[in-house]
């Protein structure tokens, strides 16, 4: 399921087994189940990774393959596959995502036939969808920072050793990446540029 990756952006590096996603977690569930994506609490599917911040105590209906959830809230995703326990759900995503999906590579040399149009929606439907991107991608590289800070604090004060300190550099790394990636191809709307009105299809 890619209810949350667009596939035109990002490729799947998976299936990866939960217990390879997350070594260092503590697991529930079948620690051998594999997941392929990611998508959001209540529309995860039996290949999907999600998260699950529960206001009060509603259960999850759904079915993902993983769900990552605090412990003491474990009991409201009977339905996972395998439960990842985190005390905070949704920076220990934010730190796994990197290990499933990456920004798809296009080539700078692709030919475009001179008669090539595109029509206003597409580019505009591009435009939103990339900002989108951007805004999504700043977002996780936000929170992959803060984690990585807290684990300084943590391996500063001696609570935690070297050794697990470096899956949240990787992650604010790779978050990192994913941000100039997607800031760097991002289309951009000028002002001067023909009104999208006037664009329209041809192949004369």
């Amino acid at each position: 399921m890619w209810a949350m990756i667009d596939q035109r952006f990002y490729e799947a590096l998976g299936p990866v087994t939960v217990r390879a996603l997350a070594p260092s977690a503590d697991i529930g569930g079948d620690a051998d189940r594999r997941v392929s994506a990611a998508s959001p609490a209540d529309r995860a599917g039996a290949e999907d990774l999600c998260y699950y911040e529960p206001r009060g105590t509603k259960v999850l209906t759904s079915a993902p393959g993983a769900c990552i959830i605090q412990p003491a809230l474990a009991h409201l995703a009977p339905n996972a596959g395998a439960l990842i326990l985190s005390d905070r759900p949704r920076a220990t995503f934010a730190k796994l995502l990197p290990s499933l999906v990456r920004p798809r590579g296009f080539e700078a040399d692709a030919a475009i036939h001179p008669s090539a149009r595109i029509e206003a929606g597409g580019l505009q439907d591009v435009y939103l969808s990339a900002r989108a991107g951007v805004t999504a991608a700043s977002n996780n590289a936000d929170i992959a920072r803060r984690e990585l800070a807290r684990s300084e604090k943590l391996l500063a004060a001696g609570a935690i050793a070297e050794r697990d300190i470096e899956q949240s550099r990787r992650a604010s790394i790779a978050a990192q990446v994913c941000v100039d990636v997607r800031g760097s191809s991002m289309p951009t709307m000028k002002a001067k540029a023909r009104p999208l009105s006037n664009i329209r299809a041809s192949s004369k």
